[in-house]
This record gives C-alpha cells, structure tokens and sequence, in this order.
C-alpha cells in the first residue's frame, strides 16, 4: 500500500511541472512575418495614391500568403495566444470575403477596406501579444512590430509606457 502512495506522491510531483514557454517562441515566429505586414503597408499607400492602384491588383495573392504563413505558425496550446492566433485567421478570412477582382468598379474601395481590416487586426494582436508579454514578466525586448502607419519603433516605448498605466 506504501508503494502506491509513494507511486502516487511522484506522479503528482512529476506532473506538476511548469507548462512550456509558448509565448516568448510564438512571438519570435510571427515577428518573422514583418515582411508581408510592410508589404501590406506599400499596398494601402497604393490604394490611397491615384494612379497606382494598379500596382495593388494582386492583394488577394498578398493576404493568401500572409494568412497561409501565419497558419503555418501552427495553433498554440495556451488558450490565450490561439484566441488571437485564430482572430488574426478570421480577419484575413474577413478581408479575403470582402475583397472583389480587379475589374470590378469597386475594387479600391473594397481593396481599401480588406487591407485596413488585417492592418488593424495585425496591430491589436501585436497590442494584445505585449500585454502578454508584460504579464509573463519578459524581461527581453518585445520583437513584434506590427505599427500603425507612421508609428515607426518610437511608437513602441510610448505604447508600452501607456500599457504599464493600466490597471
């Protein structure tokens, strides 16, 4: 009977262990894709600049291509960061319904609105992701930059001095 409380003891000990680090791994995986998300950027420019929405006709192969490698990311076993893995899934499935061909009369407009829906949501992750961040008590330097327009990496502190305010 000793032997199985004993057994019972170590079990519990052995299971009780910390749960892996995911966030800090999930952070540096997305802060990888900074690329499409400044790719996106050039493309708003386009589509608000008269004569170059042309160069903006193929935005629906840009979103694919980023939705595809954030799925690559892979879905996170933390609740937290799959409800904003799975969020920032839904805005690109969101962008991708609202967006027409090239030939429509509606394409700036609908283009306009599909990039500024990921954009947006691209930038509340990155909020949400910092938060997080701050919680788990990181001490090294939060390396997602997914920024407004024009908020360049100054944007960074303030937003994170802002954070901090917050109860």
């Amino acid at each position: 009977m000793w032997r199985i409380g004993l057994l019972v003891i170590l079990w519990g000990a052995w299971g009780c262990g910390e749960k892996p680090d995911e966030l800090g791994p999930y952070v540096h995986r997305l802060s990888g894709l900074q690329h499409h998300y400044e790719t996106l950027l050039q493309y708003d420019k386009y589509l608000h600049t008269e004569g170059m929405t042309t160069q903006a006709n193929d935005i629906a192969e840009v979103l694919k291509a980023f939705r595809r490698d954030i799925e690559k990311l892979g879905a996170p076993e933390d609740k937290r960061i799959l409800a904003l893995h799975n969020e920032m899934l839904r805005s690109f499935d969101e962008a991708l319904r609202k967006l027409v061909e090239p030939e429509f009369p509606t394409f700036v407009p609908n283009a306009q609105r599909s990039v500024r829906i990921v954009l947006d949501e691209m930038q509340a992750a990155r909020h949400h992701f910092l938060r997080l961040w701050e919680r788990a008590g990181k001490t090294e330097e939060f390396p997602l930059q997914f920024l407004p327009p024009g908020g360049g990496a100054a944007a960074a502190p303030a937003e994170a001095a802002a954070g901090e305010s917050r109860p």
